[in-house]
Formats: structure tokens, sequence, C-alpha cells
């Protein structure tokens, strides 16, 4: 990522606030090495670059996939926890930053390209999601009002939808959450 926030030595630091200084005998000092005026200059200096090693780090950060400070602050912005995600109940940082991403890709979900995009970035590529009509369901009503969402290879030994207790992998479990919470409303989902 490119660097926003430039870098600076103590002696630009001095520099820089020492030419806000009126002239004269009392801040002819101010570069001076070791008077009163250069040591306080010499402080506030490092305070500032303080300030601006804290600006770079921040800077890394923010964006979503690089953090590691700011998780807890993502989550509470995207309401993690709620049914799809566990948020700090899950161990692993790393997954933390994933369901990050994923929600992140969920807020402008409305094509199929969209729910593919989202199977794509939860570990299932070549997942295809498609209408009823063209998976070949029968009656005509029905298909169009359903969704078929397909995966290339099995996910991790997922039972029928109606079977009692909950097989498969916690991705698996967040992907068919989000599915059915953004789906529209009229419709039925169909994982096969």
């Amino acid at each position: 990522m490119t660097q926003f926030v430039e870098s600076h030595t103590i002696e630009e630091m001095v520099k820089s606030m020492a030419a806000y200084l009126p002239g004269g005998d009392l801040f002819i000092a101010a570069l001076v090495k070791e008077t009163n005026l250069n040591d306080l200059l010499r402080g506030l200096g490092f305070s500032l670059l303080d300030a601006e090693n804290f600006l770079k780090v921040y800077n890394a950060e923010f964006i979503p996939d690089n953090t590691n400070a700011f998780v807890p602050e993502w989550e509470s912005t995207l309401a993690i926890p709620d049914d799809c995600f566990p948020g700090s109940a899950e161990p692993d940082l790393n997954i933390r930053k994933l369901h990050i991403l994923v929600k992140l890709a969920s807020l402008g979900v409305q094509k199929s390209a969209d729910f593919v995009n989202l199977a794509t970035i939860l570990g299932f590529p070549g997942t295809t999601v498609e209408s009823g009509v063209d998976a070949g369901i029968t009656p005509i009503a029905d298909a169009r009002f359903t969704i078929v969402v397909t995966f290339p290879t099995p996910a991790d030994n997922i039972f029928p939808i109606n079977f009692p207790l909950p097989f498969g992998s916690t991705q698996f479990s967040i992907l068919e959450c989000l599915f059915r919470k953004l789906k529209p409303a009229n419709c039925q989902i169909i994982f096969n």
C-alpha cells in the first residue's frame, strides 16, 4: 500500500517548528544546539514523531484486510456478532478479518454474480447461483421463486436441508446463513 504519511527526522521537525518562530535575538538560538529553545523544540519534535508514527500505523490498520488493531471496531461497526458471524467468539483473528470482509461484501449484494463472489471469498470457488427455471425445477410456478445454489464439490459433508443435525464447516454455515438473509423475501433457496 502507498504510504500517505511522510517520514521526517528530528532535525527536520526542529527546523519546521523553528520556521514558525519570529525573528530577533530571543529566537535566534532555536537552531543552536544545546540551547534551551533548541531543547524545547527537540522535545516537541519527538512528540510530533510519535504522532507521525501513529499515523503510519493507522494508515495501514484502517483497511479491514490489513488490520489487527481495529478488528473489534470493524465488528462493532458491522454489527458482528450476528446470526451469521460469531465475532469475538472466533479465536482466529484471520478468520475474524475474513468475516469482516465478507460482511462488507454482502452489503451490496443484488445479483447472482454478487452471491458467487461471496461464495468465492468464503472459499467455495466455482459455486453457481441460478434461478429455478434455469435449473429445470418443475412446476414452473415453483421454479420462478426458487434460487438454486450449486457447489462444484460437496461442501464438507453437507446433508439435506431438513436433516436434524448440522454438519459441515463453519464457513459453509456462514455462507448458507448469508444467502438465506440476502435472498429476496418471496423466494426459497436450495443448496445443491
